[in-house]
């Protein structure tokens, strides 16, 4: 028997916002002025009460971290119990349960005369998650002779996850600086409580043959609470197969490690959308002036033929190691096709609801991953490690369905950066679509008669979210008991769009906006097709992209290699502690996000881009938070 419980409190005050929403940070330093410094803001109240603004609907970075709050804190308690029972000597049985429970609250304001919402706004959430698990594993083992070993298992689980949301909003505030919801003239309370359950059985065997040949296969059912009553059961089957080459035939001895391995599997998902397949109502927090409820249909129309996703997917590999594992090699290509994807689209408003939910089109996730390693330098006390990781994916489109030719998956709309993330199928998982110049037959712009340029009339393909390929290189140095380890991290293709630079280059914040502030000569031809010569300004020219959404200019390569860990440590000579009550001391320097070797994206590091805010959508960086480089020492005792 075993169990643990385990309590973890956190809170956090004045969390920073990112993407676009009014209180990041971000917005003033990208978008201020250059000839206001932030020493000038520091007093960013006047005598009044009213906050002190770099320019018009522009918050002020101080206003944001004195006034505003956007604080948590959350309780959780993870807590299981696990039963294991020997029943013969290869008979077994276990049984584990475990809960994990964790209630957030949350608070969020916008103070009354902030720029971009005078009135004032207050928001309190308190959020509850219960996540109970259950499960039973029978399992029979026997080696029945020198060649043949099986291992038998079936078992089954119980998944169920409630939660709870109450959410409380105040707008128009009565009176600044009170941060209370009694001081909101219109209060609104919801409450929105979910839950699902996921009951499973499943077996799996085992096969193996002289300790060299093994073949595995499982099978496993689930049930699923979220889809609809006829579709909840899924099975979804695996197997997969190794064989150890060196431990099958003598070969030379410096070999140590020859491992093939394959696999052929299914895996079902029902989504993550609740309540997708059916069709309810929404109570509203207020009244009609009689005091009647109101109540509407959710902006999703649901599917009540729903059915599971599906992803078969093959896989080779072979590890191969030689020398005392002085030479490793491994290698894995994979191919997996995702069918009966559950996707939302839009519909007709006069449906009631704004998009539907259904089963479509085929996704392929192709690639391969291959580490090699090696210690090229053992000699004496010193010894070298390396290890370089590669890896390349190509996420495709294949199909979608015969109603949808392409499907959304993120955009950021709004006058100069009207840019879409879109699925179509033929083309790789998440292309950046978007205005481009227009250009002539031989890729010139075409400029009017005012020396500015135009807009094609629909958008293009500017790019593709995805890298070309990822790599990682790790080397350690160990001398006695020094030892010096680095990491180089690089992701190289692939396009983004960044907010960061047009905000810069519309404000004349970037160095890019200081050539033609005066007068600006754009490459390109005029309408009749002779060479442009009609001059313009930097300013103009921004305004012009602006105003025609032309998003071309601001697609950046995501492409970077980063110093990514860099750590100093040693170990303290073990003689030094033979009459003390001390097992060992070890002391070391680290630093993490140190710097870039290589890097394409002009204004913020590739990295936050890929994780803001707005995460599904990909392809576009939206106002991120900077990186923070982490530097500190440690320090290990053992006794």
């Amino acid at each position: 028997m075993d169990a643990k419980v385990s309590y973890v409190r956190s809170m956090a005050e004045g969390r920073p916002t990112g993407g676009g929403a009014p209180f990041n940070t971000m917005i003033p330093f990208l978008s201020m002025t250059r000839d206001v410094e932030l020493a000038d803001l520091e007093d960013y109240k006047d005598a009044d009460g009213l906050p002190i603004i770099p320019r018009s609907g522009i918050e002020n970075p101080y206003w944001i971290t004195k006034e505003a709050k956007n604080n948590d804190s959350r309780n959780r308690v993870i807590g299981f119990l696990s039963l294991s029972y020997d029943i013969t000597e290869n008979l077994s049985l276990s049984a584990r349960a475990g809960v994990d429970h964790y209630n957030d609250s949350r608070f969020y304001n916008i103070p009354k005369y902030s720029s971009t919402n005078p009135l004032g706004y207050l928001q309190y959430t308190d959020f509850e998650l219960t996540e109970s698990n259950y499960d039973a594993l029978l399992r029979y083992s026997k080696q029945f002779s020198e060649n043949w070993f099986v291992s038998i298992s079936a078992g089954g689980s119980l998944l169920n996850v409630k939660t709870n949301t109450n959410l409380i909003t105040g707008s128009q505030l009565k009176a600044p600086g009170i941060v209370d919801i009694s001081n909101a003239s219109i209060i609104n309370a919801a409450t929105v409580p979910t839950q699902r359950e996921i009951e499973s059985v499943y077996a799996f065997a085992q096969i193996g043959f002289r300790n060299y040949l093994f073949l595995d296969i499982t099978g496993r059912n689930d049930w699923s609470s979220v889809l609809p009553a006829n579709n909840r059961s899924f099975f979804y089957p695996s197997v997969t197969s190794s064989f150890v080459i060196s431990d099958a035939f003598d070969l030379s001895r410096s070999i140590d490690v020859w491992k093939l391995r394959g696999s052929w599997a299914q895996a079902g998902s029902d989504g993550t959308q609740l309540y997708q397949d059916r069709r309810y109502l929404i109570i509203e927090s207020t009244l009609t002036p009689g005091g009647a409820l109101l109540a509407k249909f959710p902006q999703i129309l649901p599917n009540m033929d729903l059915k599971n996703e599906l992803t078969t997917s093959v896989e080779i590999g072979m590890d191969y190691y030689m020398y005392l594992n002085r030479l490793g090699l491994q290698f894995t290509y994979y191919n997996a096709i995702t069918t009966d994807q559950i996707m939302i689209s839009p519909v007709s408003t006069t449906s009631g609801s704004a998009s539907r939910t259904f089963n479509a089109g085929a996704v392929q996730n192709q690639g391969w991953e291959l580490t090699l390693s090696g210690k090229p330098v053992v000699k004496n006390d010193f010894q070298w490690e390396i290890q370089l990781n590669l890896s390349r994916n190509r996420n495709t489109v294949l199909e979608l369905d015969d109603e949808v030719n392409e499907l959304l998956i993120g955009k950021l709309a709004g006058s100069g950066n009207d840019v879409r993330v879109k699925a179509i199928p033929g083309q790789p998982m998440g292309t950046i679509h978007g205005r481009d110049f227009l250009k002539d037959e031989n890729g010139k712009i075409i400029l009017n008669n005012r020396g500015l340029p135009s807009a094609t009339p629909e958008d293009v393909i500017l790019g593709t979210a995805q890298p070309d390929y990822l790599a990682s290189l790790l080397n350690i140095f160990t001398w006695r008991g020094l030892n010096v380890n680095f990491l180089i991290e690089s992701s190289q293709g692939g396009e983004i769009y960044s907010e960061s630079k047009f905000r810069m280059d519309f404000s004349g914040n970037s160095m890019a906006s200081t050539d033609g502030r005066e007068f600006l000569l754009i490459d390109g031809v005029n309408e009749d097709g002779g060479i442009n010569t009609q001059q313009t300004t930097r300013e103009k020219y921004m305004l012009s992209l602006a105003s025609l959404n032309i998003a071309a200019p601001f697609i950046e390569d995501a492409s970077y290699i980063a110093l990514r860990e860099l750590s100093i440590g040693y170990q303290l000579p073990s003689r030094w502690f033979d009459n003390s009550s001390f097992r060992s001391i070890r002391i070391s320097a680290y630093g993490r996000n140190l710097g870039y070797l290589q890097r394409s994206l002009t204004h913020v590091a590739p990295e936050a881009a890929m994780y803001s805010t707005r995460t599904t959508d990909i392809g576009i960086e939206y106002l991120p938070l900077p990186m923070t480089r982490n530097i500190g020492v440690k320090l290990n005792v053992e006794f």
